[in-house]
């Protein structure tokens, strides 16, 4: 079966946590949601496939602005790791924003 349901997966939840990591994905319904379960090897594996790029600008105040290439999207730190993490909130944003 393609989607199991999530009454299925409660009763059996060591067998189908061992079966996603060890093993593959799972596709589960409950009621009309519908999710997929998998470990985070396998999510890294489908997300290596996109990745961002940065122009690094240090500013005369000594803080540095990060500009990303693939999306209109600019944050400025005190020093590349804030910047960088700002920029990583900016993208959960946006991305939140687009649903």
């Amino acid at each position: 079966m393609l989607m199991e349901q999530a009454t299925a997966v409660r009763r059996e939840w060591s067998a189908v946590c061992g079966s996603v990591i060890h093993e593959k994905p799972k596709f589960i319904k409950r009621t009309r949601d519908k999710m997929w379960f998998s470990n985070l090897d396998t999510m890294s594996e489908i997300l290596q496939a996109y990745q961002f790029s940065a122009i690094k600008y240090r500013e005369d105040d000594g803080s540095v602005t990060l500009s990303l290439n693939e999306i209109d999207l600019i944050e400025n730190g005190a020093d590349e790791r804030k910047a960088r993490r700002k920029l990583g909130e900016a993208i959960l944003e946006y991305s939140l924003e687009i649903l």
